[in-house]
């Protein structure tokens, strides 16, 4: 049961990934340590070189409850991109996301940057 959870967490994760991508908003890289994961660099459709933040994206076995977690660490690139997003970070951080809140939340990150880049013209 376990093992098949993992599984389909690790897919959903993939299929989030694969939309951002394809929307450019995301450039996936393979996480360096050795916990694993994906790190999704988040910067705007038009200019992937402008990136606002990095996401460390890892699904993990939570003993206690016996249950595949996402597990995000984040790291800001630009000053005040996090910072003008902190409810939604943490709601991102959340354990326990199912399927319907993570994209929820995903999409609400692709909205958040437009909005932030357009204040910051």
């Amino acid at each position: 049961m376990i093992f098949s959870d993992y599984s389909h967490q690790c897919s959903l994760r993939k299929k989030i990934l694969k939309k951002l991508k394809n929307k450019n908003i995301v450039t996936i890289e393979n996480g360096q340590d050795e916990r694993g994961g994906l790190i999704a660099c988040l910067h705007l459709s038009k200019s992937a070189d402008k990136v606002y933040a990095k996401f460390l994206w890892r699904t993990q076995l939570t003993p206690r409850t016996e249950t595949i977690d996402h597990i995000f660490t984040i790291e800001e690139i630009d000053d005040g991109f996090l910072e003008a997003n902190r409810q939604l970070m943490k709601n991102l951080c959340k354990k326990t996301q199912k399927k319907d809140k993570l994209e929820e939340l995903w999409n609400n990150l692709c909205v958040a940057i437009d909005e932030y880049s357009a204040s910051k013209e």
